[in-house]
């Protein structure tokens, strides 16, 4: 196992692989410079692409070159060789993955960095709308509070929203600007926020909501946040040894991509079709009230409302099982100045990436295995 592991790190560097990831460092460092946050995406991009061709190409080319003699001349077993083919392009996709993470941070660092702070939000996701005086409840350490303000005009659509606005802080009035983060002074135990006049309508965003506490430092803040995505990288690409031990090189990609895709899109795909159910439900049951002398003559409407609802909770299962991968990708988070490398969070998102990456090790020693055995592949 320890000779697959090496055989895979060896050939990746012998193609290049330590150039390539000079060459991407260099890039994302430069664009971190002026903007960590598009650093973060550039990086973990690069990773999970890097990740999907490193898992899934090197073993396909492998048999395709007919090159089966090391397997055949190893004494380890077919499944100890898959896994130790695993482990090492899982640790060079992990590798790349965190250096270029760190040199998004590197860069963000280099110009100053961000602001970083402990941040406990409010946890509503619905606009608050200031048509009273609200007052929101403090932690003992709190500095400040961080929102975005949105406003209308009274009576107008949401197009004419004003530039900047007035609101009531503690009795103050000041001048906030709209759609753009706000940090409004406070103190402990609560804050009091509302609307300074009646021309416009103003709300708060709940999700972009949260106090400010203890700042942090933002270096070590960022590198912790790029753990996880390199723990993720690591078990997509083991999970790309054992599609490529089994399949061909394009198939195998083809595979791992679809793979990538789909847990990238877990989080957005899943509140979509929760949101497009609850709406679903609505109107059923709207129609039902209006079409009640329909079910007195003996229509039954059941398997057709049923239907949509079955495909819903199939799609719901089959992504329960990938990892939601934008869940482990804290770095827009830094990018917000807000502490991610502590708390329940913090190390339940890291757990999490372990989880998967062991997980993906112990696939790619199974179903790979199954390929070296039967198609005698490295």
């Amino acid at each position: 196992m320890r000779a697959a592991a090496l055989l895979r790190l060896r050939e990746l560097r012998r193609r290049g692989g330590l150039v390539l990831l000079a060459v991407a460092s260099v890039a994302v460092f430069l664009v971190g410079l002026s903007a960590y946050g598009l650093a973060s995406d550039i990086a973990v991009t690069l990773g999970y692409v890097a990740a999907v061709f490193l898992g899934t190409f090197p073993p396909a080319i492998d048999r395709e070159r007919r090159r089966t003699h090391l397997a055949l001349a190893s004494p380890v077993s077919p499944w100890a060789w898959a896994c130790g083919s695993a482990l090492g392009v899982g640790a060079g996709a992990f590798l790349a993955t965190f250096v270029l993470f760190a040199a998004a941070a590197g860069g963000a660092a280099a110009a100053g960095g961000v602001p970083t702070y402990e941040v406990y939000p409010l946890n509503e996701r619905a606009t608050i709308w200031l048509l009273t005086e609200r007052k929101i409840g403090l932690p003992a350490d709190a500095r400040a509070l961080r929102t975005h303000v949105r406003a209308f005009a009274a009576g107008a659509a949401q197009a004419d929203a004003p530039g900047a606005v007035t609101l009531l802080v503690d009795g103050r009035e000041r001048n906030v600007p709209t759609d753009q983060a706000v940090i409004l002074p406070a103190a402990p135990p609560s804050i009091r926020i509302g609307n300074a006049g009646d021309t416009f309508v103003i709300g708060i965003a709940g999700d972009r909501t949260g106090a400010l506490g203890a700042e942090r430092p933002f270096l070590g803040n960022a590198l912790f946040a790029g753990l996880a995505p390199a723990l993720a990288a690591m078990g997509l690409a083991a999970l790309g040894v054992a599609a490529g031990a089994s399949l061909s090189a394009p198939v195998a990609a083809l595979l791992a991509a679809t793979l990538l895709l789909a847990a990238s899109l877990k989080g957005f795909l899943l509140e979509t079709w929760e949101h497009e159910g609850k709406v679903a439900a609505a109107v059923a049951e709207e129609e039902h009230d209006g079409h009640d002398h329909e079910h007195d003559h003996g229509h039954d409407h059941g398997p057709v409302a049923d239907a949509p609802s079955s495909v819903r909770a199939a799609m719901r299962a089959l992504l329960g099982i990938l990892p939601d991968l934008a869940a482990l990708d804290a770095s827009d988070r830094v990018a917000r100045g807000e502490w991610a490398g502590a708390g329940l969070r913090g190390r339940a998102r890291l757990l999490d990436a372990a989880r998967l990456a062991a997980a993906a090790l112990l696939c790619a020693a199974a179903l790979g295995g199954l390929g070296v055995r039967l198609r005698r592949t490295p």
